[in-house]
């Protein structure tokens, strides 16, 4: 509520505004808010103030992101032992979004990012939508290979890691 209420603010100056000379002194003025609460409602309807929530969340955790978690030198590390069967996971914490334009697509998380033609849209909102996946898993054109080389590359930029081994046995997925 509190960041609807501040996009709201961005659009309209009623909110803006300064209390006039004398406020305290003198009746409620119901009616103001009636009428800012009225439009409030209405662009909650609307929708669009929905959208400009959700982007302004977003930016703000994009700002505040770190780019690696705790266990990324380990994953690092284990790069060589990496193969279409291995489990990599993203910290649940860590935000990370899609966007595509017209002959491009990329996966932005913290303050990074890795874009790749188009054709990668269905394989990036695979990686954003699942916290935990075996690399073999990730849909798209890419051949094995080329899971693999992209994986290793969100690997190194600090939006996956790789589930160490007594982790893989445990959950039964190896």
């Amino acid at each position: 509520m509190i960041e609807a209420f501040g996009v709201m603010a961005g659009n309209d100056v009623r909110l803006r505004g300064a209390l006039p000379p004398g406020f305290l002194d003198g009746p409620f003025e119901t009616q103001r808010i009636s009428d800012i609460l009225e439009s409030f409602t209405s662009a909650v309807q609307d929708g669009a103030l929905a959208e400009q929530v959700k982007a302004r969340i977003g930016d703000k955790l994009f700002k505040e992101g770190k780019a690696a978690g705790s266990g990324h030198f380990r994953s690092l590390d284990s790069i060589q032992s990496l193969n279409s069967e291995s489990l990599v996971f993203r910290t649940p914490s860590l935000f990370c979004k899609v966007r595509s334009t017209s002959g491009e697509s990329r996966i932005e998380f913290a303050t990074n990012f890795v874009a790749g033609p188009e054709y990668l849209d269905p394989t990036f909102n695979f990686i954003a939508e699942h916290h935990k996946f075996a690399v073999h898993e990730i849909p798209g054109m890419l051949s094995a290979q080329e899971k693999l080389d992209l994986v290793i590359r969100l690997v190194g930029e600090g939006l996956l890691q790789i589930t160490p081994e007594t982790e893989e046995v445990a959950d039964g997925r190896r």
